[in-house]
């Protein structure tokens, strides 16, 4: 999941950025989906870090929290938690006491088959500041979810030539049906915006801001 960097020990503090890579995931496509055992020791593994990729976190037990850029998260079983890119990390937990299954992306990856480019910043947990980028899940929609990931996960061991095409239709069918749990769980407004022009702000913002 990480490339390597510099030992954050010789610089405490340091914010270490990671990006996707293929290899380390052992994956062909800018996707990859697994339980926390198979990535264990990576919310650790630096002080403070950002990576280029989303990130989600379905937790089946957890405890301690997560300083996400100005913000405490309380983890808490049963808990589906987003990380958008960008966003600066620091986790205080056990990763031994943790049991989730995570899905892992880069925005680009949905962009070559969505056609709405702005399909992730109309979700309503992503770079979200006024609600919390989380919320708590029953057991059958934890169960749904995992399923969903499941069957992605096996595309990915062993692809043939429509895995492409069938995980691309799992991605956003998982981040639709999370979206409207999370729009129900904080009585969010669900209407579709008139217009682009803020998602395009959004974007210049993310693609020039120095």
């Amino acid at each position: 999941m990480k490339m390597p960097q510099p030992d954050p020990l010789r610089c405490p503090g340091r914010l270490v950025y990671v990006p996707f890579s293929k290899t380390e995931c052992g994956t062909d496509f800018y996707v990859n989906t697994g339980h926390s055992r198979e990535i264990s020791g990576v919310l650790t593994e630096y002080e403070t870090f950002r990576t280029d990729f989303f990130e989600f976190f379905f937790f089946r037990k957890a405890r301690g929290y997560l300083l996400l850029e100005t913000r405490k998260l309380e983890l808490a079983d049963r808990m589906a938690l987003v990380v958008s890119p960008r966003q600066q990390q620091e986790w205080h937990v056990d990763e031994a006491g943790l049991d989730y299954d995570f899905l892992i992306f880069r925005d680009d990856f949905l962009q070559t088959f969505v056609a709405d480019k702005f399909f992730t910043y109309r979700l309503l947990y992503c770079y979200q500041t006024d609600t919390p980028p989380c919320l708590p899940l029953a057991e059958a929609q934890l169960s749904d979810y995992c399923a969903l990931l499941a069957r992605m996960k096996a595309e990915l061991l062993h692809p043939v030539a429509d895995s492409y095409h069938l995980i691309v239709s799992l991605l956003p069918y998982l981040l639709m049906l999370l979206n409207r749990a999370y729009a129900a769980c904080y009585a969010l407004p669900f209407d579709v915006p008139r217009d682009n022009h803020a998602f395009l702000f959004k974007e210049l913002l993310e693609r020039h801001i120095r």
